[in-house]
Formats: structure tokens, sequence, C-alpha cells
């Protein structure tokens, strides 16, 4: 069995999605699978310093690479359109020299309709299957528009009923997919985590609480969450810091207003975007995380893969009753847990954990327990092999 991994996403620096790209490459490939990632879009934005600038490359474990040569895009807006759309053409190509009989076309990618189609078609002739991966609701991370309710309508019964199946990464998203393609087959994975990068932890002058990652209110609340901590750190006597990296937020004056507004600024640090072994010191480091998510499509139907990073590094988290999470989770046992939108709750549980250390520690290290068990690469990869496998007997059945 060979699988190819196709997406939009970069490698081998990236965010979430890249993290996840790469787990579900380790994963198979340590059960024997060939894996290999196509990048069919050149990712570097132009004018931005690029995180990639490596066409392709051998990870270890498996091998990647960005169809057109290049992560980076060019300077003319016209030559972007035509790269873009020569790249999709490329793909297509690639793997028709490519795939052969007990293969498995595994589709990362935002609802691509384009060139879903033509992949799709492709696995038709070569009866190989195609399933895509399903890690958040269709257009879900935009604003729910009625152009939006209209392409993801359109997804739903025209291109998603034609793959063979998908691989969910929640129970939401696991009936969503049922109820859309009735005779498919479809997968539960969940999260996939491996130990931490690294076994330091950065030191600092106060106990602090850390936030790696986007600053985004959707996704996020990071405004409600940095209102919680504000109260927080005064009813504590200013003893608790706040550190985040990651990306600019869209919403930092709102962040600089309630920072004034607690007269925190000596307490809240932000950082850009750290590589990856450095966000794992900072984790390892605190002593509290906050996940904090919103009640909406993208959190409903979603599984944070920075939850199991936390988890793994046997830091507290505290997170809302808003997902998949609490198939997993439970409050008081291995993480602090609270109804959304209630900032007021989330200092509550500050307090708590800060002053209750015996309970953090056993909260942590239960959490820790769960996400090994769980969601490691060993586990999970030879779940989904033994799904791949099913398929591929049942195509070639036919």
């Amino acid at each position: 069995m060979r699988v190819f991994i196709i997406t939009n996403n970069p490698l081998p620096n990236g965010m979430a999605s890249t993290h996840r790209i790469d787990c579900y490459a380790k994963a198979l490939a340590r059960q024997g699978v060939t894996c290999e990632v196509i990048i069919y879009h050149r990712t570097e934005i132009y004018g931005r310093k690029p995180k990639n600038t490596i066409g392709s490359g051998d990870l270890g474990e498996y091998r990647y690479q960005y169809i057109g040569g290049t992560p980076l895009r060019g300077s003319n807006v016209f030559y972007r359109q035509y790269s873009d759309l020569m790249d999709k053409f490329r793909t297509t190509a690639y793997l028709r020299k490519q795939l052969r009989q007990g293969d498995v076309l595994f589709l990362y990618m935002s609802e691509e309709h384009f060139l879903t189609y033509l992949l799709i078609r492709l696995a038709h002739q070569l009866n190989i299957p195609i399933v895509r991966e399903l890690c958040e609701y269709p257009y879900g991370t935009k604003e729910e528009t009625l152009k939006i309710r209209w392409k993801r309508a359109f997804y739903m019964r025209h291109i998603f009923p034609k793959l063979d199946g998908a691989v969910c990464i929640s129970e939401s998203l696991y009936q969503f997919a049922k109820k859309h393609h009735p005779y498919g087959h479809f997968f539960k994975v969940p999260i996939l985590v491996e130990r931490s990068r690294s076994d330091e932890s950065y030191r600092h002058t106060h106990p602090y609480i850390y936030h790696g990652g986007t600053l985004y209110e959707r996704k996020d609340a990071i405004v409600s969450t940095m209102q919680a901590f504000g109260e927080a750190c005064v009813a504590l006597g200013k003893k608790v810091d706040f550190i985040l990296s990651g990306p600019p937020s869209p919403h930092q004056q709102e962040l600089n207003d309630l920072i004034h507004r607690y007269d925190i600024e000596d307490n809240v640090f932000f950082l850009p975007q750290q590589p990856p072994e450095k966000v794992a010191q900072y984790q390892n480091g605190a002593f509290l995380t906050i996940l904090n998510k919103h009640d909406n499509s993208q959190n409903r139907n979603g599984f944070s893969t920075k939850l199991g990073e936390v988890l793994m590094s046997e830091t507290a988290v505290i997170t809302t009753t808003v997902g998949e999470a609490n198939y997993w989770l439970k409050d008081g046992e291995s993480a602090y847990i609270v109804a959304p939108g209630h900032p007021e709750l989330i200092k509550e549980k500050i307090i708590e954990a800060f002053n209750d250390e015996k309970t953090r520690n056993r909260i942590a290290h239960n959490g820790k327990l769960i996400a090994e068990q769980n969601f490691n690469l060993s586990y999970q990869g030879a779940r989904l092999h033994g799904f791949f496998e099913q398929l591929i007997l049942e195509k070639s059945s036919r």
C-alpha cells in the first residue's frame, strides 16, 4: 500500500493543519506504508518572509513535494493565478503516472471543487480508494453568509458523495458525513500527538499561563480569555503571568484595552510565532493553559490539536463544554471545564488551579494518560491502516 496525501497546507513548517498532516504520514509510515505528501498550492505569500523555501524533501519517515517545484508565490498576480491552475493539472498528471492498484488517495484540503473533481475522476478510472480528511465543518471557518451556505450545499450534494468516504476528527463530523453520504465509508480518528518535542522547560519569574497559536476570537475566544486572566491576575495579587506566542492578532487593540483596564502590562507577554521546540519548552513550563472555545459550528465540530499537545506536556487545561473534547475529558478529573461565553467561570478556574497545586497536578497527570492511551500515532496509525486496507479490498472485489 502507498498513500498519497494531497494538500494545500505548507510543509515542513506551519500551524495545526501541518502538524496533523505530519502525524498522519508518520502514523502510516510506522505501519510499513509508503507515504508521500503532495502540496498542490504554493503556500508562501509574496512580500512576507517565507517559512518554507524548499520545493521537496525527505522528513525521515515520508517525503513531500510542492508539485510546482517551489513553495514561493510569484510577484505578478496573473502569474500566480496561472501557476495555481497549472499546479492542479500537474498534480493530476503526476498522480496518473504514479498510482496503481493498492494505493490510496487521501485528501487533506479545503473544499477545492475543481481539483477534487479531477482527483475523483482519476481515482474512479484507476479503481483506487479516494477519501478526504474531515477535521472541520465544511466552510465552517468562514462567516456564515448565504454564499457560504450555497457553496457548502453544492459541495455536500454534488462532490462529497462521489468520494469513497472520509476520516473524521469528531463524532459530530462523523454523523454529518454519514448523513450526506449514506453509502460511504467513514472512520473516526481523534487528534494525533507525539511526546513533547523538548524535555526542557522555560523558566519564568512567575507561574504563567501559556497560549501558543492563533489569536482569534471566533476560534480561540482570545478577548474573553484576556478578560478572565485580567480579573484573576488582579485577584491573585498579580502573581501570575500570561505568555502568548503566534501570528499578530486581529483583535490586538481590544486586547491592549483590557490589559490597560486591569493594569497588567507587566504580566502579559506577546511573542512572535515560535519554532516547535520553543513552543514545547514554553508549554512544559506553564502551570496552566486555556483553550476557550465559543459555541459555534467550527468549535462544535472540530477537535483542537493544541489540546492534545497540552495534555501530552502534562499541563492542566481549562476548556469549555463545546465540541469533541467532552467525549474524552471530565471536569475536575482530567481538565477544568466550564460553560462557553462566561469569562467569570474561567477566572474562577484560574484562581482554583493557582491555589490548589495538588489537584492541578492530578488533573494534568490524568490528562496526559488520556493523550498517551488514545491519541498516540502507533495506536491510531494501526486503526487507519486497517481502514484503508478494507477500502482497497472492497475496490478490488468489484
